[in-house]
C-alpha cells in the first residue's frame, strides 16, 4: 500500500510541477512545492526498495 501511494503522489506531483511551472509564466511557489514533494516521493521509493528487497 505505501508503495502504491508513493507512486500515485509522485505522478500527480510531477504533473503539477510541469504544468504549474510552464503555464502562463508559471507559479514558482506551486512548482517548488510540487518539486520538493516529487523528490520526497522518489527518496521514499528508493528507501522502500532497499528495505524490502531480499538479501
Amino acid at each position: 500500500m505505501p508503495r502504491t501511494l508513493l507512486w500515485v503522489v509522485l505522478i500527480v506531483s510531477a504533473t503539477i510541477n510541469v504544468i504549474g511551472g510552464n503555464v502562463d509564466g508559471g507559479n514558482k511557489l506551486l512548482g517548488a512545492g510540487a518539486g520538493i514533494l516529487t523528490v520526497g516521493c522518489i527518496a521514499g521509493l528508493i528507501a522502500y526498495h532497499f528495505t524490502q528487497r531480499d538479501s
